[in-house]
């Protein structure tokens, strides 16, 4: 990002091109300016954590116990986004006699978190890149200081934004389980299982009033949102084992139930009186309460029987049957079957003389089907919602029924080779997989029936629609590459590769559109379509600059937009590449005709490289991960580079954006582009526009960027003390250990951090970087002791 030197050379710029009447007298000499306020160095920092565990066992030969608890506290890298936990746990486990066995276990958690709003348009770490460095964090008085203006998007001191407003939210957990299991004979056993989850979440906010130079707000405001849930799973299932001469056989059969019940309310009052307290009492006019309560229950009936002769042929059987309150009763139950079987070739008779130099050589081959209800409840029903009207309260269709609504089901196909050389000196695993999943849970764009998809809108259904195709490879390689007395080298290597590709949507073929939230310069990014990769990105393409008078008459431009300088298109402005028009074939016209693929998330391929060195009682492990191929959309850079404010601050590169010259030295003819060049022809960011009527900013593939990456993970080492050292001071074992994760990453990518994942955890929206919060790099000091 600019400093001050920098924006202020910017502002003058802006006004020597003619696009601001005056420029601040602070500026008119840049080169008398410091370096001003680095916010993003304001709102980063270094943090501690530290974290700590302590566990016992013990017990007899029929009873055996595990006591532990454990203390995290861990401060985050940006300003206040705090975060602590702590845990305790008990296990307990008894073979009363010979025909049964019974055990328990508890634990609970607490976490208390500070919640920064550091990811989208108006978080810190957006906010850190486009506040102006004139801007101090504190004024004269200590207080907050902010804009001079507030025309520019950038509004808010992002420390204050991380201190004064308040966002906590408190977690407590209670796991608990026990089981019972009956040997009735010696090849049968049954067992019951039954585990419970409860959870109580209270997340707490709070804005108050403030004035940060010229903003001013006025209106404290207060949250609080309370979700309570349960959750218990009950499982029964026999265990038959029998062997006889080379034969070995294993069947189970069993039962699950579970059930899910939540609740949840949300209380919301603005025009309190005080910045003091922050409880939601009579202070202040309710804006909103709202309040939610569901469940869900699953069934299950499953069996599965293995087979195994003389360790050679093995194979595998399993069925599921699931039911799900998801579905109506017409499709309540999904049967998911598989099948696989394995050849261990080196216990073959003919690959005897092998067995010196072989010790593995297996082969495998599977087949199943999965089956996915990850959507929210009473989907397949028509609900009400209620709404405000002259008359009082009112209600309406929230969304269309589809009864039918069924399983997305997983079909995949799989072969494998594990092979094993010198003992265990080299162990690779091989495999390749074909999958197919079909019946998607989803809510279309635009659906074949009645609705939308707007909050507005009577809700489309959620369908079964579409399939995709998944094809890869995965490989693991695991070397002792030096085995000495005193010295040992390990080496691990894994490689996944993976293909995608939409094979059907629904009846209509229509796509599925990925958007941003409403208020970003452009909503739609990427589409979910047929012969396509799951999630592309999907915009415009670019061709370069309009260069000059004749290349902006002569090339396509924008569907109603005319030359002109300052509602129009003109020479500086970004070109795009007229590829189609209603007939499907260019036009001359740019338009929503002209939007095609410009990039695609999923990468290439993904790899991990791991090496572990022990010499004598030390311990030295390096870890690299790696991706190449995935693309990603840097929206940060369509605020730093989008030049669509005077006032934003914006990224060193905009300096040598396209700044136009005029022959005659007219810079108010806004109509001639006769009279206008570009200064530095070189240019490949568009010339300063604000109102940008040509649409430079719109999606297209100035955004996209190669997201490709290698990244030192993980650099640890560790001393083992000797035991003859600890002989004396009752310590079983000490280990002494020091740890550095992300340490450096190799990457073109421009943004904070190349790993992104998915966008509001929406598929369609992968590798789509609106300011997140980055990975840290962490440095970990501790000591496992055992007594």
């Amino acid at each position: 990002m600019m400093n001050l030197r920098q924006f202020g050379t910017y502002q003058q710029q802006l006004y020597n091109e003619g696009f601001m009447a005056n420029v601040d007298q602070a500026y008119l000499d840049p080169s008398l300016l410091g370096k001003g306020t680095d916010w993003q160095d304001a709102v980063t920092g270094d943090a501690w954590m530290n974290n700590h565990n302590l566990s016992l066992n013990g017990g007899t030969d029929k009873t055996q116990y595990v006591a532990s608890i454990g203390y995290t506290k861990q401060n985050g890298i940006i300003l206040t986004s705090d975060f602590e936990r702590f845990t305790g746990r008990l296990n307990i486990d008894s073979e009363v006699n010979k025909y049964v066995k019974i055990g328990a276990s508890l634990s609970y958690s607490r976490t208390d978190e500070s919640v920064v709003n550091n990811d989208g348009i108006n978080g810190v770490v957006m906010q850190a890149a486009l506040m102006s460095p004139s801007v101090p964090v504190y004024d004269f008085d200590g207080n907050y200081a902010g804009p001079e203006t507030v025309n520019g998007s950038s509004i808010y001191n992002p420390v204050a934004l991380t201190k004064d407003q308040i966002n906590s939210l408190r977690r407590d957990r209670v796991m608990g389980s026990i089981y019972g299991q009956l040997n009735l004979t010696k090849n049968l056993n049954v067992r019951s299982e039954f585990s419970l989850d409860a959870s109580n979440n209270v997340n707490k906010g709070f804005k108050p009033s403030y004035e940060y130079g010229q903003l001013k707000n006025t209106d404290i405001m207060i949250m609080q949102r309370e979700d309570h849930s349960t959750y218990w799973l009950w499982k029964n299932y026999a265990t038959y084992n029998q062997s006889f001469n080379k034969h070995t056989l294993n069947v189970m059969a069993g039962t699950e139930a579970s059930k899910s019940v939540w609740e949840g309310t949300q209380f919301h009052k603005n025009q309190l009186s005080s910045n003091d307290i922050h409880v939601i009492g009579s202070d202040g006019e309710f804006v909103s309460n709202s309040g939610w309560k569901g469940e869900q229950t699953t069934v299950s009936v499953f069996g599965r029987a293995n087979y195994n002769y003389d360790d050679r042929y093995l194979l595998t059987a399993t069925l599921r049957a699931d039911a799900s309150s998801k579905f109506g009763a017409n499709n309540r139950w999904g049967y998911f079957p598989s099948f696989a079987g394995a050849w261990r070739i080196n216990n073959e008779k003919f690959m005897e003389n092998t067995n010196d130099w072989l010790s593995n050589l297996k082969l495998r081959l599977g087949y199943g089907q999965v089956g996915n209800s990850n959507i929210g409840t009473y989907l397949y029903g028509s609900t009400m919602v209620a709404i405000p009207s002259l008359f009082g309260t009112a209600y309406r269709m929230a969304k269309n029924a589809n009864p039918n609504l069924k399983w997305e089901a997983s079909i995949q196909y799989n072969g494998g080779l594990d092979v094993g050389l010198f003992n265990g000196r080299v162990d690779l695993s091989f495999d390749a997989y074909y999958k197919t999943t079909k019946d998607l849970l989803l809510q279309p764009s635009v659906s074949p029936v009645l609705g939308g998809s707007n909050y507005s809108d009577i809700q489309t259904p959620y369908m079964n629609i579409g399939k995709v195709d998944n094809k890869g490879i995965d490989i693991s390689l695991n070397t002792h590459n030096i085995a000495g007395k005193d010295f040992n080298w390990h080496s691990n290597l894994t490689f996944s590769l993976n293909r995608n590709k939409v094979k059907e949507m629904d009846s209509s073929g229509t796509p599925i559109y990925g958007k941003l939230d409403w208020y970003a310069g452009f909503q739609t990014v990427s589409m979910i379509t047929v012969g396509q990769p799951v999630g592309v990105f999907y915009g415009y393409i670019t061709d370069g600059l309009y260069k000059d008078a004749e290349d902006l008459r002569n090339s396509a431009k924008p569907e109603g937009v005319e030359i002109h300088r300052t509602t129009g298109a003109w020479v500086g402005d970004v070109k795009f590449k007229d590829i189609s028009g209603p007939n499907g074939v260019p036009d001359g016209v740019i338009n929503e005709y002209d939007q095609t693929v410009i990039g695609d998330p999923n990468p290439d391929f993904t790899f991990g490289f791991s090496n572990t060195f022990t010499y004598k009682d030390w311990e030295l492990g390096i870890g690299l991960t790696g991706s190449v191929g995935g693309d990603i959309l840097n929206y940060v850079r369509v605020k730093t580079e989008g030049l669509n404010s005077q006032w934003d601050n914006q990224a060193t590169s905009a300096l040598n954006r396209a700044q136009l010259g005029y022959s005659d030295g007219n810079i108010y003819d806004v109509t001639n582009p006769d009279n206008c060049y570009i200064i530095n022809p070189n240019a490949n960011i568009p010339r300063w526009s604000g109102n940008d009527i040509n649409g430079n900013n719109r999606m297209s593939d100035r955004w996209i960027e190669d997201g490709s990456y290698l990244r030192i993970q993980n650099i640890s080492l560790a001393y083992n003390i000797p035991r003859t050292l600890l002989r004396k001071t009752g310590i079983v074992s000490c280990k002494l250990y020091f740890n550095a994760q992300n340490v450096y990453t190799f990457t073109g990518y421009s943004g904070l951090d190349p790993e992104i994942g998915s966008y509001n955890q929406q598929a369609g929206l992968s590798n789509v970087d609106m300011g997140r919060y980055p990975t840290p790099r962490v440095f970990t000091l501790g000591a496992n002791i055992t007594f």
